[in-house]
C-alpha cells in the first residue's frame, strides 16, 4: 500500500515569499475569491496548504498563457547582462571619463 506524503501548511512569511503578494493583497484577493482561503489547524493559527498554493499558481500561469513549471520554456531565454556599477553607469554617460561630474554635488 502506498501513501501520499503529507501536505505541508505554509505560514504567512513563506506564502509571501512564494507568491510575491503582500498580506493585504492576499486578503483582498481572498475576499474577492481569487486567492485560496487559509486553513486553521488550531485556534489562532492560520496557513495555506502547499498543494492549494501550487494549484493557484498553476491556474495563474494557465490564465497568462505560460507553460507549467515542469514544462521547459518554448523560447530560449536571453542571457542576463550584469548591471554596471554606479561608477560604470556614470562612465558610460560621460563617454568613459570617470572624474567629470554630472550636475552639482553638495559635498564637493
Amino acid at each position: 500500500m502506498t501513501t501520499k506524503p503529507l501536505d505541508r501548511i505554509l505560514r504567512e512569511p513563506e506564502v509571501k515569499r512564494v507568491t510575491g503578494l503582500s498580506r493585504t493583497t492576499r486578503w483582498r484577493q481572498i475576499k474577492a475569491g481569487t486567492f485560496p482561503p487559509p486553513v486553521e489547524p488550531t485556534p489562532g493559527t492560520r496557513g495555506w496548504l502547499e498543494s492549494t498554493i501550487a494549484r493557484w499558481h498553476a491556474e495563474l500561469r494557465a490564465k497568462a498563457g505560460l507553460p507549467a513549471n515542469d514544462e521547459p520554456p518554448t523560447t530560449p531565454n536571453e542571457p542576463v547582462r550584469a548591471r554596471p556599477c554606479r561608477r560604470g553607469v556614470r562612465a558610460l554617460m560621460q563617454g568613459g571619463k570617470h572624474k567629470q561630474q554630472i550636475g552639482k554635488r553638495k559635498h564637493d
